[in-house]
């Protein structure tokens, strides 16, 4: 059995993994949880607050697990994640702007965000392997911008060459309720607009002194496998 596990999949798959089989050689683990246990708590859309919950509790298990076996662990909860065109927010946006030539922004001030490459997520999980002050601490993980949600969403319209197109917020709102299933999560989103996501950056540079994130500066080449259009209703996730 393996001695160290870094684990990038569902963190309450890992914990329910850990606890039904034996580890006599673990010794350490790095697992991903995400910032969505803070940003997504009070939403207003059921299925995203019973997300946040659940990735509490999967953080709290894993911490039990961990501790009684005396594993070594590091839980990172990164903030939004792009560059690997696996998410279904900023590669879904890039998509929409590719095949329609525009991206539809809300038209008032946004909260700021801190969108976070994916190599350096993966930079951070190795880091914590050679950092002892990781151990035994959830460490936000954040890109090196904060900017505002319409700005960070107007880089991804440069990327995929559209056009930024102004919806009033009330409209793209109301327009909800006529994408189904995921329109309680997208109005959930858009009511999230004006509120900051942002990191405690601190935690990270104390933990991991030697690990720097990079700023918010996409190219198509970070959408690669974002070409074809998703459901719309897949437009925010975060």
């Amino acid at each position: 059995f393996a001695t160290t596990i870094i684990s990038a999949g569902p963190l309450d798959a890992l914990a329910g993994w850990l606890t039904r089989i034996q580890t006599p050689q673990l010794r350490r683990v790095v697992a991903l949880s995400s910032m969505s246990i803070e940003a997504k708590r009070e939403s207003t859309d059921p299925s995203e607050r019973e997300l946040a919950a659940r990735l509490l509790r999967a953080e709290q298990q894993l911490r039990e697990i961990c501790s009684t076996r005396s594993i070594e662990w590091t839980i990172l909860r990164p903030t939004l994640i792009w560059g690997a065109a696996r998410d279904r927010s900023l590669s879904s946006l890039f998509s929409v702007g590719k095949r329609y030539g525009f991206v539809p922004v809300p038209g008032v001030a946004g909260g700021l965000r801190q969108p976070v490459h994916a190599a350096d997520v993966a930079d951070a999980c190795l880091a914590s392997l050679l950092c002892a002050r990781s151990i035994g601490a959830v460490i936000p993980v954040a890109g090196a911008e904060q900017l505002p949600v319409a700005e960070m969403w107007m880089r991804v319209a440069s990327a995929a060459q559209a056009r930024c197109l102004r919806v009033p917020l009330w409209l793209m709102r109301a327009g909800c309720g006529i994408l189904g299933g995921r329109g309680p999560a997208l109005r959930a989103a858009l009511l999230r607009w004006h509120a900051d996501q942002i990191a405690d950056c601190g935690v990270a540079s104390a933990a991991l002194p030697n690990w720097r994130a990079r700023g918010f500066a996409p190219t198509p080449a970070d959408f690669s496998q974002a070409m074809s259009v998703q459901s719309a209703t897949n437009l925010i996730e975060y």
